[in-house]
């Protein structure tokens, strides 16, 4: 997962520090635990951005590949895998019909 963010940086010419990107990926998942609090703040986000800030990414930035590495975490498999659930529905209809 770190190398799909830092290929998201890398696309943008965003120059980022591996360990940059290590550290603040393993600070948002250690402090995860904050974003089930109801309401979902959005901890992980801010403070992975603060991160990469604090190591000289202009924040802007970002928040624009954190944003684009979140469409590809969570949009590209869903539509992907939709193309099987299509199959597999075409395969059960042929078997039950």
């Amino acid at each position: 997962m770190i190398a799909d963010w830092a290929s998201v940086f890398r696309a943008l010419a965003i120059p980022v520090l591996w360990a940059c990107l290590v550290t603040g990926f393993n600070f948002g998942i250690t402090l995860t635990v904050i974003s089930f609090i109801p309401g979902d703040l959005g901890f992980r986000k801010l403070q992975s951005q603060g991160i990469l800030a604090i190591f000289g990414v202009p924040f802007s930035q970002g928040v624009l590949g954190s944003m684009l590495f979140r469409v590809l975490y969570y949009f590209v498999p869903f539509i992907f895998s939709l193309g099987f659930l299509l199959e597999l529905l075409r395969e059960t209809r042929k078997k039950s019909g």
